[in-house]
């Protein structure tokens, strides 16, 4: 609701400036903005057609506005997953599936990228994720971290283990979802994938 009002308030806001500003630029006086009468004679029976001049100022600021916060958040890029021949799969018992994604992740986008949880969709992780992650191209051996770190245009190899709930697919056949993974700014990057069952039949 909190959220609601400040956007409300903003635009009004921005509507009053708008209207300031087209009064001084067109050369109107602006103590008629202090009454309705006032106003409506200024926008709709002036000779110069200030209310769409204000239309097109109002939706510039907004737009502007939706811009800056965009660019103050930050671009959201796309995660791209080759997955290993073996190292992917999916498993259940009654009421919890436990997904394994296993193969090369890279980020597309700017800067670094730290994955927090991962699930299907459609269900929600019961516990945090578990990464294999290899280290110095493969050399220093993998190591086992509660998170997926990576760099832009980076390629990763890891294997994740993910426990999520309710249970999504048939016992014993390939499931095709959705992998969603969850960063430490609450944004979503989702991609699809196809696991065998490697669980008991």
């Amino acid at each position: 609701m909190k959220k609601w009002l400040t956007k409300v308030g903003t635009a009004l806001i921005i509507a009053g400036l708008s209207t300031v500003l087209t009064n001084l630029i067109t050369g109107q006086p602006l103590t008629g903005l202090t009454k309705l009468k006032g106003l409506s004679q200024i926008f709709l029976r002036s000779s110069v057609p200030a209310w769409a001049f204000a239309l097109a100022l109002f939706g510039a600021l907004l737009g502007l506005y939706s811009f800056v916060g965009r660019l103050l958040r930050g671009q959201k890029g796309r995660v791209q997953f080759v997955p290993d021949a073996h190292n992917s799969g999916w498993a259940q018992t009654e009421t919890q599936m436990e997904v394994r994604a296993g193969g090369t992740f890279t980020y597309e986008g700017t800067g670094s990228l730290t994955v927090l949880k991962g699930f299907l969709k459609g269900t929600q992780p019961i516990t945090d994720m578990m990464v294999l992650q290899e280290t110095s191209g493969g050399l220093g051996g993998p190591v086992s971290v509660g998170q997926l770190d990576l760099e832009a245009h980076v390629p990763v190899r890891a294997l994740i283990n993910m426990r999520v709930t309710p249970v999504r697919g048939t016992r014993g056949k390939p499931l095709r979802s959705r992998l969603i993974f969850r960063d430490k700014y609450n944004r979503d990057y989702k991609f699809d994938v196809n696991l065998p069952y490697i669980g008991q039949r």
